[in-house]
């Protein structure tokens, strides 16, 4: 009994390890168990969120605690399977503390627990040569852990940051054009391909973004005028408007973003999407439908409808 509980444990911990190299250091950020727990989170919220769409931006923010706590609690486990079947032999217990009422699986979470979170009250303490080695390498992994989840948590938020200035630039230009009745091309201006590069790398990196850290599309952002699935149809529309400028510059730099969008639209559609999506237009608006939009808030659904039919995903 003794070994079947000690491979279990090292299979709880050797897992839980993986997962978390996986996810915060791996540069797909793809863990098997981050990512089901992610996914499965986000699906309960958007069956809530039928009747009240702002309960969305909840979703990512407890997405990603319950990762950290599934992480948690794995390890802990995993740590008690392999302290239980020595109790209370190999152990030291504080005065008062009656051995055979301290034999049991929830002593051993709850000294696995203690160690973990390098709390370390003193009440039981390892006196076997082996718990006395295991228990400090218990601590180092539990002070490991908390390190990476508060990095990892302040690495998110630069990430938003810049995905949310991605849809604001995007949509100002629109509002802009709209505002002041004219196109952004055909007017001549020089700057335009400066400005299409700029968006194209934006593109590219908001694409970056999601692979290194795939818990950002779980956040919604319930302002429609800094949200990614409003501001995504309005650059398809601003790229296949600029592929009819007079300036071979501006057609170059205008292909460009079209094919970063279209290759942004195949990874969400792989990563992220269910069912499958033929063209650039089709995908966006499943993106957009997956996180509470309708296709009347898509505001350029209707301009990427035209060409989208003969621009199949790759």
């Amino acid at each position: 009994m003794t070994i079947l509980l000690t491979a279990l444990g090292l299979a709880f911990i050797v897992l839980t390890l993986r997962d978390i190299v996986h996810t915060l250091f791996s540069p797909t950020g793809t863990g098997a168990m981050s990512s089901f727990a992610a996914r499965h989170v986000w699906r309960a919220f958007r069956r809530f969120a039928r009747r009240r769409s702002g309960m969305l931006a909840l979703a990512g923010p407890l997405a990603l605690m319950c990762i950290i706590a599934l992480w948690t609690l794995t390890l802990t486990l995993g740590w008690a399977l392999i302290i239980w079947p020595h109790l209370p032999d190999g152990v030291l217990l504080a005065p008062g503390m009656d051995p055979a009422r301290n034999d049991g699986f929830a002593t051993a979470f709850y000294l696995s627990l203690v160690t973990l979170a390098t709390l370390g009250y003193g009440d039981i303490t390892p006196e076997s040569s082996w718990l006395r080695v295991a228990a400090p390498i218990e601590a180092l992994i539990g002070f490991a852990l908390m390190t990476a989840a508060i990095s990892w948590i302040l690495s998110i938020y630069p990430v938003l940051a810049r995905r949310n200035h991605l849809a604001r630039e995007a949509l100002l230009l629109r509002r802009s054009e709209r505002h002041g009745c004219i196109t952004l091309t055909g007017t001549g201006n020089q700057g335009l391909d400066a400005v299409l590069l700029n968006l194209t790398e934006q593109v590219i990196a908001f694409q970056n973004d999601l692979a290194h850290f795939p818990i950002t599309y779980y956040f919604y952002n319930a302002n429609p005028h800094s949200a990614i699935e409003v501001a995504l149809p309005e650059l398809a529309s601003i790229a296949r408007d600029a592929r009819h400028d007079d300036s071979p510059s501006v057609r170059f730099q205008a292909t460009l973003l079209l094919e970063a969008l279209t290759e942004l639209a195949s990874y969400l559609g792989e990563t992220f999407l269910e069912g499958e999506a033929e063209t650039l237009e089709e995908m966006l608006v499943a993106y957009a439908a997956d996180h509470g939009r309708e296709l009347s808030d898509v505001t350029g659904a209707d301009n990427i409808a035209v060409d989208a039919r003969t621009e199949r995903l790759s």
